[in-house]
């Protein structure tokens, strides 16, 4: 009877706790939260600060082979694909037969080269150096694939 007597006052304890431990968890996620858009906010404006930096300026030989390097084909076919009014991941990836999350994945790379510009709810559009690259990209390749065989 004990047992069921100190089992009760715990359960009753706890109780008497649940709102407080919530409302202390409620507060704590709302935080990491905040700081959560926060951080992908700053992030979400680097590749545009330097996009601005940078995309005004002609896109050299150089530095045209460093980044037809380091793109994946995946990366350079999402490119040729992104229409000019603005893309979603969802459409991009039926195009391409892959996952949203392989789109949303390459599209980090894209963002480094400052080859795009993503906007929430409006998807995903070339940047002008992303434009200079494809146009120097095709004349290379000729009026074949973008993606060199």
């Amino acid at each position: 009877m004990s047992e069921d007597n100190v089992t009760a006052e715990g359960v009753s304890e706890i109780l008497h706790r649940l709102p407080a431990t919530f409302q202390k968890f409620v507060s704590i996620y709302k935080e990491a939260e905040r700081k959560t858009r926060e951080h992908q906010s700053i992030n979400a404006n680097e590749p545009d600060n330097n996009q601005e930096l940078t995309c005004n300026q002609p896109l050299d030989e150089s530095e045209f082979e460093k980044i037809r390097r380091n793109l994946s084909e995946l990366g350079l076919l999402i490119m040729d694909n992104i229409r000019g009014d603005g893309s979603s991941s969802k459409e991009l990836a039926g195009k391409l037969g892959v996952s949203i999350d392989t789109i949303k994945r390459r599209y980090k790379d894209l963002l480094i080269f400052g080859m795009i510009k993503t906007t929430r709810k409006r998807g995903v559009r070339l940047s002008q150096r992303g434009l200079q690259f494809i146009s120097k990209l095709k004349l290379k390749l000729g009026e074949g694939s973008i993606v060199a065989e």
